[in-house]
């Protein structure tokens, strides 16, 4: 199953938080978590927000959840207008234990993602 994704929308961050929640509901039927869940559903929103800010695509959100190590995502959200995203989303990725969990469980959401054509 493909999921259309329009990215431009997701700099509203209500946008981005119903998207990354559409998003994880599959992976939520499938697991019964809450905590890796949420802390997920923080990240991908956080996500798809400093993507659309930054002009980047659904490619750019995915290789960024594959890589903790990348901090554009952060210096996108600390200039955006809910900056503490930036704070919630650094707070999962810090510790290694929970961060790979959550990174899958995001990752797993973003499988079959698309572009909504413009």
């Amino acid at each position: 199953m493909t999921a259309l994704i329009d990215l431009p929308s997701c700099s509203d961050p209500d946008t981005a938080l119903v998207i990354a929640t559409n998003l994880l509901e599959p992976a939520l039927r499938l697991r019964d978590n809450d905590f890796w869940h949420a802390n997920a559903l923080s990240l991908l929103s956080g996500y798809l927000l400093a993507a659309a800010l930054g002009d980047n695509d659904v490619d750019t959100v995915f290789a960024w959840t594959a890589d903790p190590e990348n901090r554009r995502p952060l210096e996108l959200l600390r200039g955006g207008p809910v900056p503490q995203w930036a704070q919630e989303c650094e707070a999962i990725l810090l510790p290694e234990e929970t961060r790979n969990r959550v990174l899958f469980t995001a990752l797993d959401a973003l499988q079959g993602t698309t572009p909504h054509p413009a």
